[in-house]
């Protein structure tokens, strides 16, 4: 792993389009743009690499042409599609960091050009005019050759030429940065059981109440946990966690995983039902072995039907946002987010381990088996 030099100079503060970004910045024909191709062209067999330009004023369409015409007469979103692309115009600048920002969500990470003042890390193409101090949160800075003789020696050099060791730089940052998150555990128990009749997370399968036995796996693998429930709800006798009230109310799963996202934005989380007896310590071991902390969430895939199960899932902090969307459309269903969003999805080693148990019937077979 390469070191990123001068670590006073790296200042947190959030993100302009992705948790996951760099700016490369130069001034015209510097060989910042011819970098950036040869970086994407490389990355992108392995990642899914967003690309983002801060240029100046400047016409998508030329005159006479249907989106043109429908802009010029005030349409304020516009869409050109095709068999194979999609381009969205909008006019209206007011909005544009908002509206980069929900198409590049679902990127692994962004590679800018350009964004010279804004909170982004960066790369400085280097000039006989540019001067890096007038940059903030610089990782290193870019030339052919050797480093030049008056560069302050707190700046990282790297040679233009050299795409593989920038390459590495740039994985470096991101796999830091990943690796900078806590990664908390969450139980929901706020379900009303209705089905059951009685509340799930209070039955034992393994000597103890779900609600503990979820908490006990999760404290194997997490910083700190959490059991999800309802405002109204009694108060629950476990130990090691700590209640979480649902803030958004009568939402089922989705309340929950969101009130843990909003609660803590920079942290990944490790979510469980409580309605999951055959879910082993194994199941927990290898969803995080096969983690990819890039993508909005890690999560297997249902033995039943093919699709993502969000009820055993890593949710990266990127998630709040097409959740929130998910919401803000009418849908309260985790899965839905899952399925149309960038996720690592993983068959299950065990096809019972994410069966859930929602009847008497049920549980009593369920007691059998375990026993």
């Amino acid at each position: 792993m390469i070191s990123i030099a001068n670590p006073e100079r790296i200042k947190p503060g959030g993100f302009q389009f992705n948790p996951l970004e760099i700016a490369i910045c130069g001034h015209s024909n510097s060989g910042k743009t011819t970098l950036i191709e040869k970086l994407i062209s490389s990355l992108s067999k392995t990642y899914r690499v967003a690309y983002v330009k801060h240029g100046h004023k400047f016409q998508m369409d030329t005159k006479g042409k249907d989106s043109y015409r429908m802009c010029e007469a005030g349409a304020k979103d516009i869409i050109t599609c095709s068999e194979d692309t999609l381009i969205y115009q909008n006019p209206v600048p007011q909005n544009r960091y908002y509206t980069a920002t929900h198409v590049l969500s679902n990127a692994d990470f962004v590679i800018a050009e350009g964004w010279k003042n804004t909170r982004i890390h960066k790369l400085v193409v280097l000039d006989d005019e540019i001067d890096p101090d007038a940059f903030t949160n610089v990782l290193a800075c870019v030339s052919v050759g050797e480093r030049p003789a008056g560069l302050p020696d707190k700046f990282l050099h790297i040679d233009l030429n050299d795409c593989a060791g920038i390459e590495k730089l740039i994985l470096s940052f991101y796999e830091q940065e990943i690796s900078k998150r806590k990664l908390n555990g969450l139980i929901l128990g706020g379900g009303k059981s209705v089905r059951m009749g009685s509340d799930k997370g209070e039955l034992a399968y393994h000597g103890k109440s779900q609600i503990q036995w979820g908490i006990d796996l999760l404290n194997v693998f997490c910083e700190t946990v959490y059991v999800s429930l309802r405002p109204d709800q009694d108060e629950k006798s476990f130990e090691n966690a700590s209640r979480q009230d649902d803030v958004f109310i009568g939402m089922g799963p989705m309340g929950g995983i969101l009130t843990s996202l909003k609660s803590d934005s920079e942290a990944a989380w490790l979510v469980i039902a409580c309605d999951l007896p055959y879910l082993e310590k194994e199941s927990l071991e290898f969803l995080l072995k096969n983690r990819n902390a890039y993508k909005t969430a890690t999560a297997y895939n249902s033995s039943s039907d093919g699709m993502p199960e969000p009820l055993c899932t890593v949710y990266e902090p990127k998630a709040i946002r097409p959740m929130l969307q998910f919401l803000g459309l009418g849908y309260q269903c985790p899965r839905k987010v899952l399925i149309n969003s960038e996720c690592e999805l993983l068959e299950q080693a065990n096809p019972r381990w994410l069966d859930n148990v929602n009847t008497m019937e049920e549980m009593q077979s369920a007691r059998n088996e375990l026993n």
